[in-house]
């Protein structure tokens, strides 16, 4: 697994990203802003629900 660091996206942080990571938020940021806005309810969604089974579970 190849990582790149992501101070060049966002600055100053200790985040290392998968580089197919990176690629899929390049593709996304080519996206009509419509399907962005549905793709990104998605994902927050699902972060909220993993965050919520995470604070349960312990």
């Amino acid at each position: 697994m190849v990582f790149q660091e992501m101070d060049y996206l966002v600055r100053n942080t200790e985040f290392l990203l998968d580089t197919d990571v990176i690629k899929k938020i390049q593709e996304i940021q080519t996206l009509p802003k419509e399907d962005r806005n549905h793709l990104f309810y998605v994902v927050d969604n699902i972060l909220q629900n993993v965050r919520s089974k995470q604070a349960f579970a312990g």
